[in-house]
């Protein structure tokens, strides 16, 4: 791939894009441009096809920008390569999961929100009136009591011993529309999460 400045004019979106743009998500696309600048280039196939950046092309377009840092591919690229290539930069983004520990710790540092992707108002308010009170917003973040961490068990044991489909047949629970609205209704009540402290499993209710 060869990295050039294109002209936004010769570009286009993919025609299946694997992934929605939001207008929310765009604007924010835009905040971002404005104040950072384009840090991350656009993809394209060399017929102009947008395979990486769709949303970025908007935010672009909205600002009223004429040109774009991209990554061209060459004329040879095949059309599964380029798919595969969108799926991939998909998925894998997708994979990844947010430290909410050092994200908090970031956030709580700040002297301003004035954060491309956040609720800058949302955020003031939160860890404003937490600084006033004299707390630390992550002090707790991620700590799992004694008696939380039992409490926990004790619904883990309660769950395994007596599953939540049998609870709901004995319950006499018929009020279910369809085979498919009962059957997603049981698989709701067996989902749960894995605490990633203490490695039990919290059932949903």
């Amino acid at each position: 791939m060869e990295r050039k400045t294109v002209k936004l004019s010769t570009l286009h979106q993919a025609e299946r894009n694997v992934r929605r743009h939001p207008e929310k998500q765009v604007m924010e696309l835009a905040r971002s441009v404005e104040l950072y600048g384009q840090y991350r280039p656009l993809v394209v196939a060399s017929d102009g096809e947008i395979l990486v950046g769709n949303g970025l092309f908007l935010a672009l377009t909205e600002l009223g920008r004429e040109e774009a840092d991209a990554y061209v591919l060459p004329e040879s690229a095949p059309r599964s390569f380029k798919d595969k290539l969108m799926l991939s930069d998909n998925k894998i983004y997708a994979l990844g999961m947010d430290n909410m520990v050092n994200i908090d710790g970031l956030l709580a540092s700040m002297d301003d929100f004035d954060i491309p992707g956040f609720d800058g108002d949302l955020l003031a308010d939160l860890y404003t009136s937490l600084k006033d009170a004299g707390k630390d917003p992550v002090a707790n973040i991620g700590i799992v009591t004694d008696e939380r961490r039992e409490q926990i068990l004790s619904i883990q044991r309660e769950r395994e011993e007596n599953p939540p489909t049998e609870r709901v047949k004995e319950a006499g629970r018929s009020s279910y529309e369809s085979d498919d609205d009962k059957a997603l209704g049981e698989l709701k009540r067996e989902a749960y999460v894995t605490c990633p402290h203490c490695g039990t499993k919290v059932w949903l209710q």
